[in-house]
This record gives structure tokens, sequence and C-alpha cells, in this order.
């Protein structure tokens, strides 16, 4: 009888012990699980500091190939120390910096004054600039250069040569009994040159939190904290005739500090001079596949202190697509204040002829809902509501409204249904697909029948794309877990799995013919 008693107890125990533990339920946990939405949430959850006025003191340079207004293709290495700067720029033939044209290199002082009243989380600077070179790197750029210098007295007979440093601006610092006025002169208007980008700066610390292991959902060790650094400068007028007027009122893309882990364009361009300009490898250029959705990597800036985030989607059909912005009051996307969806059409043209590896594009919207999210978006809504942008006096915060019907939203300055010409591209980094936007116009209007952007935004991230199969769930085998995750294993596994129903019924039939043989 004790026998037939221990025989029984065993068979229980392989049972609901180790069958259970051979099937552990678990999702792929991977960055190509998560949602868009859950990318977008990220945002308004980094631990970012910015402090002021902030110290920008070290060496900067780009993270990628940057196209300007223009377009111009560039590389850029800065240098702060103690309020004095040294900016090194390297102006490429083609959007893949390959080919280098020229070089500029101007030093100069530079001084924090306040934080800026225009885009909120910025700096005000002042900048003073002493001297300015350039160093042309083809004939062809030498010749130019010559016949360029006409425009200016004090180039008139200057010849330029390749990989030689001619100044073209020059006004050193005062000192008492020692300064000679008659040796400065400002010739860089002849070469379109201007550092306004110094008049607005930002810096951005975050702090990464990675744990190295998770084990029974505790965790077991932890890394110190990774801290990143973003240097962003005041954006160039999209009008190159006004650049020289402008002052600044939203960021360029952002630089990093010259040893920048697992940045290789950072390595390259400390690894360069005036007289070896950095020159990156192929292009990561792909096929224009739209198809799928594209979120914000990070809370981005427009014109005049405007904080947003992207989510755009294009249909499987190939000529539909969403988006949906929301706009904030403050540079880290914690305080909305409205959001607009729309819907439309796409067409995609022929190859852009200003940047090679681009296409044009005309976006159709016919369909535009607005939400406020604050109450001063609601009161203005309410007081302009009649002058089309919906219902008048009928505006609630966080009710959504579609303003189709009365031709968009006047107050915000969206007329329908529209059409804008546009600039696309897709790069491929650290296999992730980036999709490339054209510039939107710096005074915020729209752009002239024709015109297209020479520029682009900020990229957005490829969350999901609509031919990759559903992620399935996964079964995998664990033979060594203590005997209380067995049993929870039992309540999470699937039930419906055959095999398990197999052997679970094979169990019983072996445990009642052992206490029937005994």
């Amino acid at each position: 009888m004790d026998i037939r008693i221990w025989f029984c107890f065993t068979a229980v125990l392989i049972q609901f012990g180790s069958v259970t533990s051979y099937y552990h339920l678990h999702r792929d946990r991977t960055s190509g699980n998560r949602t868009c939405r859950q990318t977008l949430s990220r945002i308004g959850h980094l631990s970012i500091e910015a402090p002021q006025p902030p110290n920008i003191a070290g060496e900067w340079t780009s993270q990628r190939c940057e196209v300007r207004p223009g377009p111009e293709f560039i590389l850029r290495r800065y240098y702060f120390q103690r309020h004095h700067f040294k900016l090194q720029q390297y102006y490429y033939k083609d959007p893949g910096c390959k080919r280098p044209a020229y070089g500029v290199v101007a030093e100069g002082h530079y001084r924090h004054k306040r934080p800026s009243w225009i885009v909120q989380g910025g700096t005000e600077t002042a900048y003073t600039v002493h001297n300015v070179s350039v160093i042309p790197y083809t004939s062809n750029v030498a010749r130019t250069f010559t016949k360029n210098a006409q425009f200016c007295t004090e180039l008139a007979n200057m010849n330029f040569s390749t990989f030689r440093k001619t100044k073209i601006l020059n006004f050193p610092p005062y000192a008492k009994n020692s300064h000679d006025a008659s040796r400065d002169f400002d010739c860089s208007f002849v070469f379109n040159l201007t550092f306004h980008e110094l008049q607005l700066i930002r810096l951005e610390i975050q702090n990464h939190h990675v744990y190295s292991s998770i084990k029974y959902f505790r965790v077991v060790k932890a890394k110190r904290a990774r801290t990143e650094k973003l240097l962003f400068l005041g954006d160039i007028h999209t009008d190159v005739k006004q650049r020289a007027s402008y002052r600044p009122t939203a960021y360029q893309t952002a630089l990093r500090p010259v040893f920048t882990r697992k940045c290789h364009v950072c390595s390259l361009i400390a690894n360069s001079h005036d007289f070896l300009p950095p020159q990156l490898k192929n292009g990561r250029n792909t096929a224009l596949d739209l198809t799928g959705e594209w979120v914000s990597r990070r809370c981005e800036t427009r014109q005049y202190g405007q904080f947003l985030t992207r989510h755009l989607s294009f249909y499987p059909d190939g000529s539909s697509w969403s988006g949906q912005y929301d706009f904030y009051r403050d540079p880290l996307c914690l305080n909305p204040s409205f959001t607009l969806k729309v819907k439309g059409m796409y067409s995609i043209k022929a190859d852009s002829k200003s940047i090679v590896g681009a296409k044009n594009c005309n976006f159709r919207i016919h369909n535009l809902k607005v939400k406020p999210m604050s109450q001063l978006i609601t009161q203005n809504l309410n007081i302009f509501g009649g002058q089309g942008c919906g219902r008048p006096k009928s505006w609630e915060t966080f009710e959504e409204q579609d303003v189709t019907s009365t031709g968009g939203c006047s107050t915000l300055g969206i007329n329908l249904p529209s059409v804008e010409h546009e600039l696309l591209k897709i790069e491929k980094s650290h296999n992730k697909k980036l999709l490339f936007i054209g510039q939107r116009p710096t005074d915020q209007g729209v752009r002239p029948v024709g015109e297209l952007p020479t520029s682009f935004q900020e990229p957005l991230l490829q969350c999901t794309n609509a031919q990759d199969p559903p992620k399935k769930t996964k079964f995998i085998t664990k033979y060594k877990l203590p005997y209380f995750q067995k049993l929870e294993s039992l309540e999470s596994s699937s039930a419906n799995n055959i095999h398990f129903v197999a052997y679970r019924l094979f169990s019983l039939v072996v445990s009642f013919f052992i206490v029937r043989i005994l």
C-alpha cells in the first residue's frame, strides 16, 4: 500500500511539475516588438537636463552628412573653450559627403547673455568673429572663388589655389596701442558665409539607466547611468538670400562630442584637419518604400518656439497616408497644446535634381481634425471659431472636432484642400530606417507653386512595417526552474497546445496502469 501511494505521488509531480516546465510562454523582447505608441511615449519619459547657461566647452562634431538649404552638404567640427571658439566647416559636392569642395575656418569669441524669450529652453549668445579663412579643395572651386573675390575690394587681385588657406575676414581683437584698423576687412558676404547659428544654443544631457540582467523579475546587476550630450545650435533660413539678416528661432541637427561611442562619422571628423577633409563611405540610401508607420525620435522644434512630435502612416495601397501632429508648450514635450490629425493622398514624382537619392513627392490633405489640449488654445479657437475653424464657439478642451467642412482652420493657418510639394529620402542607420522629409519654410508660409525644399527636417524612425509578418508567440523549453515557477508556468502556458495536452494525457494513462499493476 505504501508503494502505491509513493507511485501516485510521483505521477502527480510528473504531471503538474516537470511537464509544465517544458513550455514556458514568453514574447520576443527585442526592439522590433515595440509599438509606435510606446516609442512616442518614451520621449516624454527621458531624463534630460538643459543647464543654463550651458557649459559647451569641448570639441563637437556632426553625426551625419548634413543638408542645409541651398542645398549645401556640410560636416561641422566646432571647438569651444573659455569663451573662445574655432569653427571648421567642410563643404561637399554630394549629399553623401564623399567629394569635398572647400573648407571654412573661423575663430572668435562668444558670451552667453540670457535665456531665450523666443525659444524656451535655449540660451541667447553674442559672438564676435576675428578671422575667417577658406580653403578650396578643387580647381573649379578655386576659379569660382577667384571670380567672386572681384566683388570685394580687399580681394580684387587675389588668386585662389587648391589647398591654400586664404583669409577673407580680418577683425583681430583690440590690443592697447597695437591695433591697425586699416588692415580690417570683411569679404565674407561674397562667399555667403554667416555664423548666426551661434546666437541660439541649447545643451542637452540625457541620462540612460541600463540594467545588465534581470532574474525572476528582480534586478541582479545594474550598470551605471550612461550620459549622452547633444549640442543644438540655431537654424539656417530656408531662403539663402535672407540668411545674413536672420536670427535663429529653431535648431539645426545636433552635434555630438568628438569621442562619442559608436559614432563612426565623429571619429572620421576627429582624424581630419584643414588640408585633409573627412570623406564618408558609401551612402546608406535605400529604396523609397514608405509603407508602414514613422514616428519622431525626439521632441522636435519648429520656428518661433513650437515643439511637436510626428506620427505618419503610409498604407499598402501606395497612395493614402495619415498623420498626427502633437504640439507642446515646452522643449521636453510634456505639456500638450493641441493635436492635428490629417488624412490625404500622396504621389511620388521624379528624382530630385538638387539632392541625389531623394525624390519629389506631392502630399494632398483633404481631411483635418483639431483637438485642443490646453485652456488657452480652446479660448483662442472659440474667439476666432466663426472665421473658418469648426463650429463657432463650440470648442472644448480635450474634445476633437472635424474642421474639414469649414475648409480647415484659418486660426492655425491651415486651409483645405491643400497640396504640399515635398522632398523625401530614406536612409538606413544601425539596421533602422529613417525617413527624411523636406524642411518647412522658415516664414511658416506655404511654398510657392513649383518651389521644392532643399533641406530636411529631423528624420522619422520606422516603428512598424506593414510587409513584416506578425510576431508569433514562442514556446521555449525550460528545464532548470524552481518548482514554484513550474506551477506559474502552468498558468501562463497555452492550454490549447497539442503537445502539452498529449503529454498530460500520456502521464495520466501511465500513472493509472502503474497503480493497477501494484
